[in-house]
């Protein structure tokens, strides 16, 4: 976005300085001809100078992305739980202080390979420690790090367009979802309402099957023990 800002300035500045010397050349009956075709050509020979420019610095950055991209993918995950928990925890505060930003400008998609790198690692390592122990400290708050982090990335790179969606959309579907569900019957509200509840019970437990799958096989040895002890 700084390039993008820069040249952007500089062509305003351009603008401005031969729109005052043609007026002044104009007021004193010059020819302006030769000037101008003089102009033009330093004009573009500088631009094209920038763009080389702007193209190194480019090229640079991606250089050093990809080598940070690098040192991430070569995080080999350990099988210990509490060196595994560590190495999370490292990569949960690299990770908060990288951010997304808009995929409009070069420089900005360049430099966020680095935080979808660190993003996809973060999650296989959530993944990995999910299969050692679903019930181990801080998995909850992994993920829901992991959660939270989908939606920065989401609104980080396209933030602009869902604002203009929701400004322009999201009047025309409140407005139509509005109308059907007051044309609804009371048994197709209620039929409504619980495709809702078991949309977001299906999410939870997509999201923490291991962790209640391993509660339940708890609850029910226990139970088990507590029945052979009575016999």
């Amino acid at each position: 976005m700084g390039s993008f800002k820069t040249g952007f300035g500089r062509q305003l500045g351009r603008l401005g300085a031969n729109a005052v010397g043609n007026r002044i050349a104009e007021s004193l009956g010059l020819d302006q001809s030769e000037h101008r075709t003089y102009h033009r050509g330093k004009e573009k020979a500088e631009e094209h100078k920038q763009d080389l420019e702007d193209a190194a610095m480019l090229n640079s950055i991606d250089a050093a992305v990809i080598n940070n991209i690098d040192e991430i993918r070569d995080i080999v995950f350990a099988d210990d739980k509490k060196t595994l928990l560590n190495q999370l925890e490292s990569l949960e505060v690299q990770l908060t202080s990288e951010s997304w930003k808009h995929i409009f400008d070069a420089e900005n998609r360049v430099r966020n390979k680095y935080t979808d790198a660190l993003f996809s690692k973060f999650c296989k390592g959530i993944s990995r420690l999910d299969r050692i122990d679903p019930l181990a400290e801080g998995i909850v708050h992994l993920k829901w790090k992991r959660y939270t982090s989908r939606w920065r990335k989401i609104i980080g790179k396209s933030g602009l367009f869902i604002i203009l969606y929701a400004i322009v959309f999201g009047g025309l579907a409140f407005c139509a979802i509005y109308e059907w569900y007051r044309k609804l019957s009371t048994t197709y509200i209620v039929l409504f309402w619980i495709g809702v509840i078991v949309y977001i019970l299906l999410r939870i437990y997509i999201t923490y099957f291991r962790q209640i799958n391993r509660l339940i096989k708890a609850k029910r040895k226990k139970q088990k023990k507590l029945d052979y002890k009575r016999n």
